[in-house]
């Protein structure tokens, strides 16, 4: 019985050992990916178990592909909107749901015209956060706000009038 709780102490000890030195392993690799996510989802997948050398168009015509993606998600949300039906009609919902709530708040219309004041104030207090594909940075726009004030405003008037056609 003695030799049997050392072997169980050992095993447990080597176990630790084990685990801990798998962690340091996996810690280490998942340093050296870096900030560089497809490294890291390699790596992931890899410990996963998956295997990334699966092609589906190899096994099916791509028209059959297709035709079974389309059939699977037609099903999956006929049974979604099934049960949002259902669980409607559950009457935990249905007493819920027909409660008379009165509503005390401002009701929205139609956007008003904006003004050149409160254009310059939103673009003056935006960060100076850029990105490669915006046509002008942020801090040339700040400093030319006053030469296209009066464009700007317009452009934001009109896009308000096509959101509310498509109402």
């Amino acid at each position: 019985m003695v030799h049997f709780e050392t072997y169980r102490d050992l095993c447990r000890k080597i176990n630790t050992l084990f685990f801990e030195g798998k962690k340091c392993f996996y810690s280490k690799k998942i340093e050296e990916c870096g900030n560089d996510q497809n490294k890291l989802f390699k790596l992931t997948e890899n410990l996963m178990g998956s295997n990334s050398n699966v092609n589906l168009t190899h096994f099916t015509p791509t028209e059959l592909l297709v035709d079974r993606f389309s059939n699977y998600f037609m099903r999956k949300t006929t049974i979604t909107r099934n049960k949002i039906i259902s669980d409607a009609t559950n009457t935990s919902y249905h007493i819920f749901m027909n409660e008379d709530i009165m509503f005390i708040g401002y009701v929205f219309e139609m956007f008003r015209p904006t003004s050149e004041v409160e254009v310059k104030e939103i673009i003056i207090k935006s960060p100076n956060k850029s990105c490669d594909l915006d046509p002008l940075p942020t801090w040339l726009l700040k400093k030319c706000v006053d030469q296209l004030l009066l464009l700007i405003t317009a452009i934001v008037d009109r896009s308000m009038d096509d959101s509310l056609m498509s109402l």
